[in-house]
């Protein structure tokens, strides 16, 4: 069954694979009345485990809300328009991310633990570590249900605030999305819409490589802030309608600590080289 992660040679060239979990899989609105068993549920979190993150840093966390009244509870605290969505659903998993997830890293990479411990102790390393990794691992949470026969419907019409308070009290966690799972009412999905073209949302991108070294290779926060895409930020959690000066003051801060990662990552990885030449 796991096989389905890492389909055979004949499943690529017929593209069920393809088909399944790409082309033909929808976010469900609806959901028959089919109870997902525990066992199912353990399988999909075991198999979402091995998706790679940063460090094997794995801060996501998951909690799966299956009873009446912890529906209710995370239905309360829902948009309208996904109020009846969790109530339906058989579960509905909030997907968070824990900020002392460093705490567990002498387990999860003992060779390297002390050292990625300082690493993640920096100002704000932790919080954008987990962030983007627990992301992912939400991600890799869909694609293993759907490998299994489930059928997904991620949210994020919420209030954040609220769900850390009910689900995640006496913690550092913090919710991200959430994700009903299940088997969908093939009469709740709409369409697929149009997707960006590769070309269209790459173009910029390949005009500034194809100009030379004469133009820098990318556009600045202000340009980006102000150029077509800036509706984005107009609604995105980092946006939030906040002056174009703090915008672009938070996006370079946290572009530096992703760099300041990177260079981390290639001086260790250099130097196990080193020593493995010695």
């Amino acid at each position: 069954m796991y096989a389905l992660l890492a389909p055979c040679q004949g499943c690529r060239k017929c593209g069920d694979y393809t088909d399944r979990h790409v082309l033909a899989a929808f976010g469900f609105h609806g959901w028959v009345d089919r109870p997902v068993e525990e066992d199912l549920v353990r399988e999909t979190y075991d198999l979402m485990k091995w998706g790679p993150t940063s460090a094997n840093s794995s801060p996501a966390r998951f909690v799966w809300v299956r009873s009446a009244d912890g529906k209710a509870t995370l239905a309360g605290l829902a948009a309208e328009q996904n109020k009846p969505k969790i109530l339906a659903a058989p579960v509905t998993v909030i997907i968070g991310h824990d900020l002392d997830f460093a705490g567990k890293l002498p387990k999860l990479m003992p060779h390297a633990a002390e050292a990625m411990q300082k690493h993640f102790a920096a100002p704000c390393v932790a919080e954008v570590t987990a962030m983007r990794n627990g992301t992912l691992q939400g991600a890799y949470l869909i694609v293993a249900a759907r490998a299994l026969g489930l059928d997904c419907g991620p949210m994020s019409g919420f209030d954040n605030a609220g769900v850390d308070k009910a689900f995640f009290s006496g913690t550092r966690i913090r919710s991200n999305f959430i994700c009903s799972i299940g088997y969908g009412d093939p009469a709740s999905v709409f369409p697929h819409h149009a997707r960006e073209q590769g070309r269209s949302a790459l173009d910029q991108g390949v005009r500034s490589l194809d100009q030379g070294r004469d133009r820098p290779l990318r556009l600045s926060v202000r340009e980006a802030l102000t150029g077509p895409c800036a509706d984005f930020m107009s609604t995105s959690p980092m946006g939030a309608n906040k002056p174009i000066e703090d915008i672009e003051a938070t996006l370079l801060a946290a572009t530096k600590l992703d760099l300041d990662e990177l260079v981390w990552w290639a001086h260790a990885t250099m130097a196990a080289k080193a020593a493995e030449a010695l």
